[in-house]
């Protein structure tokens, strides 16, 4: 893997919104959380659904939506499920998300989070998830499962506060596996689940991972690993850097693809501003002064490194590296 895709994907830990990240300091620690959290975006047992960077970026005339599980209680009953058919509702319409088989299997479940699927999908409001189960089991003691059922059943339920999708958006929506409501007898299985859409989240202990693949920013809960929310990014975002004039408030984005810094107020989770990069051929690299006034941007290929002014968009100055 070249140097180039390593550094694919770019994040900035709010862990101390007050505090300056160094750019450094910002890459290391995503190297030490990206692996946890890469690990709670797949989905268990080698199944078939692929990583986030690995699906395709929807057209413009479509939005994402992401789908990620949790356990209600990570120590509840040990029980195992094949599901498959996982699909949304829109205006009456439903939508497949992860049509492929997914085995869930609580042990392994644990307090991780697991990636289901990802899919372009068209604008609507996303109000009703559904998928097959078409086997269950129930652990033992000895550490074997007992296969309890292999009759196909349907599990549907409404997403609380549901989903609205617009041009340009990356939604999430998030289910829950209550084991101990899905248990309904020693040898009986109910499976029982909800569905909810993201609840804002407050200024502290996230992490932003920008995923240029999918034009999608995650916003990770650095204190479970956990996917919390999510928002699009047209232009394939790569590094990412906080405006530490607005405390928090504000995100400086590099767009790749659009070769321009957008400027994301993290309250809405709206771009409020696009400086377009004069003179460059590609933009690789992003960082921003400590006072939050200027972003440097590097081309490699052409071995320019320019200075921007963050608040008027014009350019300040203009180096070759030798």
């Amino acid at each position: 893997m070249s140097y180039q895709q390593k550094l694919k994907m770019r994040m900035l830990s709010f862990a101390d919104p007050g505090r300056k990240c160094g750019r450094l300091f910002c890459g290391l620690l995503l190297w030490l959380l990206l692996p946890l959290w890469l690990t709670a975006c797949q989905p268990g047992n080698g199944n078939k659904a692929r990583r986030l960077a690995e699906i395709a970026s929807p057209d413009a005339s479509r939005a994402r939506l992401s789908l990620f599980l949790g356990l209600s209680d990570p120590d509840g009953p040990g029980m195992r499920l094949k599901m498959e058919g996982l699909e949304v509702l829109a205006d009456q319409v439903w939508h497949a998300i992860a049509p492929d088989e997914i085995e869930l299997d609580s042990k392994d479940i644990g307090a991780r989070q697991l990636f289901l699927g990802s899919c372009p999908v068209p604008f609507g409001d996303y109000n009703r998830v559904r998928f097959r189960v078409t086997q269950t089991a129930l652990y033992r003691e000895d550490g074997s499962y007992k296969e309890l059922s292999a009759e196909p059943t349907v599990v549907e339920m409404g997403v609380a506060s549901s989903q609205p999708l617009t041009a340009g958006d990356s939604r999430s929506l998030f289910l829950t596996w209550d084991l101990a409501a899905s248990l309904e007898g020693p040898e009986r299985i109910r499976p029982v689940f909800t569905a909810a859409a993201p609840l804002r989240q407050l200024p502290a202990n996230l992490v932003y991972v920008a995923c240029p693949d999918i034009d999608t920013i995650f916003i990770v809960r650095s204190d479970k690993d956990w996917v919390a929310d999510s928002f699009g990014l047209a232009g394939q975002p790569t590094y990412l850097a906080l405006d530490p004039r607005t405390q928090g408030e504000r995100l400086f984005i590099l767009a790749a693809r659009e070769k321009a810094i957008k400027v994301v107020d993290l309250a809405s989770q709206r771009v409020i501003d696009v400086f377009h990069i004069p003179l460059v051929e590609a933009a690789d690299f992003m960082t921003v002064s400590p006072d939050g006034t200027s972003a440097y941007i590097l081309d490699a290929k052409n071995s320019y490194l320019s200075r921007l002014d963050v608040g008027t968009g014009q350019l300040l100055g203009r180096v070759h590296l030798p």
